[in-house]
């Protein structure tokens, strides 16, 4: 159950309730009530969840079976720990996704090109 997923990412990252009430701006009776399996969040508190616990919302929500934390993304290669992001507002963080993204297409497009040149 989500709840019983929820409360097994929080432990596993030695953080308390309020903890993470604090970090999503909530009450701590509101993320208990998720916990307790009383009430559920919302989408954007669930995308919240995840960048906090650093788990897929896949995981929290009995999607995969997958235990392993999303403790990096691999951008070209290169490891970058999503929880050094931590600090930054969501907005700053959905810019680095949307740079990314950009980085992502640019280097499909170089080796497209790399790769069309090379069947000539």
């Amino acid at each position: 159950m989500f709840c019983e997923r929820l409360k097994d990412a929080r432990t596993k990252n030695n953080l308390t309730g309020r903890a993470i009430a604090d970090k999503l701006r909530i009450t701590p009776a509101a993320y208990s009530s998720w916990e307790h399996g009383k009430r559920e969040p919302s989408f954007e508190m669930l995308v919240k969840l995840c960048r906090i616990l650093d788990v897929s919302a896949d995981y929290l929500l009995e999607i995969e079976e997958d235990t392993k934390p999303k403790a990096s993304a691999s951008v070209f290669g290169a490891t970058i720990p999503r929880s050094g992001y931590d600090d930054l507002p969501d907005q700053a963080r959905a810019e680095l996704d949307r740079y990314a993204d950009y980085l992502r297409s640019q280097y499909a497009q170089a080796d497209q090109s790399k790769t069309d040149t090379d069947a000539c």
